[in-house]
């Protein structure tokens, strides 16, 4: 003990297994966990001040989790009874009604027109999921086997089906061709891939019917948001095999000229040559510009330093996907002469589009940035999810009890059928009237066009657990967009760095130019200090975890540009998503060693 202000600790370091003396002052232990100081000093005296400090830290957790407001339900996973006649008949019926609505436009708006309230929707959607089940049930050979070893051919419910995934189901069969209708795989159609971003890649097979049906959804999707209109499309996600890409190259030339530019080294100059093109031909045609968030505000960047588009006043348009999107990052793309900006939900192993972004998700996302309240009880606090609106009898979409969505695809013509199956997105769906309803609470009015439920998704990829808080990319998004006023970290090469199995924490920042670097590291202990006030503020977990001061404070590692782990993931992988979340496996660990003088890293602590 170095005074009578400071007493020695034991503690086992995390991951290492071994048994460090540390020293904590005594005051500010009191403080934090609001232990008596007489009780300290009786602990130091006992030889227990190790276990009083364990049991207080897990008591305060305790209380934190309690403190938190209840969070809005989501809609109950169905237990619709899998085995009644009656129920197979409206499945049938609903099935039907599906294909009968989606024969034209005008049919498809009269499938809105006619009333159905959000708990008929929801039902009809159950039923058509019913439908889907059965399907894959009886025909489906792998699918027999899966629901064999889970030893549920016999279930009573439809929650009580066992989820597939991806681990699970597709990478369990042993010949391709048993995942498809009457074990056989599509003789026409498209063969298309996963980016592989959160493992390896897996090919999957389209049939042309399914594609007929993708197509037909998209030109009405496209005739809601845009009217009647020939757009120009310009197509800069990921193309040769990767699903999202390929797919918008097939569907997107009978919604007018299409331009497929996808992820090449020189996509900047391409895309702008293209809108440049589009737009002396055809100044007022709607251009529509597709691709991962980063890239459209690169192009976006690019549009308005062009000499001859930067004071045009274009009809300019976007619809991201793949990954989510900041409203700092909406509002920078509009600001460079965008009129919309869209967000657009699917997924590789599912379809492209189950979830559409329109002014009133936006509205909501803007809404819960300004009312902590409203954010809390909608989805539990912090920077909001991305929220959409979806259609329940194209996919009926479920959430577990521990928040993962579960997809279940209606669609007949879907040669691998998909039953719960489990992205392991995290998030949950509500009734439209619920969410209206709650809103209304907190004084925020809005007028949804339709009444289909909301979805709302945290994502994949992007978020790690740090002391029982949740951290997600954007919270250091938007914490480094509202502190880097001079540009001086690269916004696609930042990351949360987690090693596994421990309480450490690190943001990663990655400089623009060696300037900045010299720069970032003069004024590190000021950036890491900013960084985590800014976080702090928006997440209230992040926020209590640092007032216990019972784990490892968070540093800021600064790179050289150019020389980050995510510049190097980059290089290797040019067509895949940003890297926004990296863990410490031996090859991250082998680079830090190797490349020490391309990084510095920070040795700030808690306030004393």
């Amino acid at each position: 003990m170095k005074d009578s202000r400071w007493a020695a600790m034991q503690v086992t370091v995390a991951g290492k297994n071994e048994v460090e003396t540390v020293y904590v002052n005594i005051n500010s232990l009191a403080k934090r966990l609001g232990i008596k100081k007489e009780d300290i000093f009786k602990a130091i005296k006992d030889h227990k001040l190790e276990n009083l400090v364990s049991e207080k830290v897990k008591t305060r957790l305790e209380e934190i989790q309690r403190e938190k407001p209840p969070v809005a339900s989501a809609i109950k996973p169905s237990t619709l009874p899998l085995h009644s006649f009656i129920e197979r008949v409206k499945g049938a019926l609903v099935d039907a009604w599906w294909s009968f609505t989606t024969g034209s436009w005008d049919l498809f708006r009269f499938r809105f027109l006619v009333s159905a309230s959000d708990d008929q929707l929801q039902e009809q959607g159950q039923l058509r999921a019913l439908t889907a089940y059965h399907n894959a049930q009886e025909r489906v050979p792998h699918y027999k086997h899966f629901l064999a070893e889970k030893k549920a051919q016999n279930v009573e419910q439809f929650d009580q089906i066992p989820p597939m995934s991806k681990k699970e189901y597709i990478q369990t069969v042993k010949v391709d061709k048993e995942l498809f209708v009457d074990g056989k795989m599509p003789e026409s159609g498209q063969l298309d891939s996963t980016t592989g971003t959160t493992g390896e890649p897996v090919v999957w097979a389209r049939s042309t019917q399914e594609l007929e049906m993708t197509k037909k959804l998209m030109a009405m999707a496209k005739k809601a948001k845009y009217g009647d209109e020939n757009l120009v499309i310009v197509n800069t996600f990921a193309l040769g095999l990767w699903a999202t890409g390929v797919t918008l190259a097939g569907a997107g030339s009978e919604q007018g000229l299409i331009g497929n530019v996808g992820m090449s080294s020189d996509y900047l100059e391409k895309t702008v040559g293209l809108i440049k093109k589009s737009y002396l031909n055809h100044p007022e045609r709607p251009i529509v510009l597709c691709g991962y968030p980063p890239n459209v505000r690169k192009i976006a960047e690019a549009i308005k330093n062009d000499p001859l588009l930067k004071d045009k006043q274009l009809n300019l348009h976007a619809i991201v996907g793949g990954e989510g999107m900041t409203e700092d990052l909406r509002k920078d793309i509009l600001g460079k002469g965008f009129k919309t900006v869209y967000s657009s939900y699917g997924a590789s192993d599912l379809d492209i589009n189950i979830g559409y972004e329109t002014d009133t998700e936006i509205a909501i996302r803007k809404a819960c940035m300004k009312i902590p309240a409203l954010a809390d009880e909608l989805y539990g606090g912090g920077p909001p999810p991305m929220v959409f609106h979806y259609d329940p009898l194209h996919y009926f979409i479920e959430t577990t009890q521990d928040g993962k969505l579960l997809f279940t695809c209606c669609r007949k013509e879907r040669a691998s059928p998909r039953i719960r199956y489990n992205l392991q997105d995290s998030g949950k769906v509500m009734l439209c009237k619920d969410v209206v309803s709650i809103l209304k609470k907190y004084g925020v009015e809005i007028t949804p066009r339709t009444n289909l439920p909301f979805l709302f998704v945290h994502g994949r990829e992007g978020t790690v657990q740090y002391g029982g808080a949740k951290i997600h990319y954007e919270h250091l998004d938007e914490a480094i967009r509202a502190i880097d006023t001079q540009h001086e970290v690269n916004q696609d090469r930042f990351a949360l760095y987690k090693p596994r199995e421990t309480d450490q924490l690190e943001f990663w920042l990655e400089a623009t130019t060696p300037a900045a670097y010299q720069n970032l590291l003069a004024n590190k202990d000021e950036m890491q200090k900013k960084l985590i006030e800014k976080i702090r503020a928006s997440n209230t977990e992040f926020n209590k975890v640092l007032e216990i001061g019972a784990v490892t404070y968070p540093q800021v590692r600064i790179f050289k540009p150019g020389e980050s782990p995510m510049s190097h993931y980059h290089r290797q992988n040019p067509q895949r998503k940003l890297q926004r979340v990296v863990y410490n496996d031996a090859e991250v660990t082998q680079r830090l060693t190797d490349f020490a003088d391309t990084h510095t890293v920070t040795t700030g602590s808690y306030p004393k």
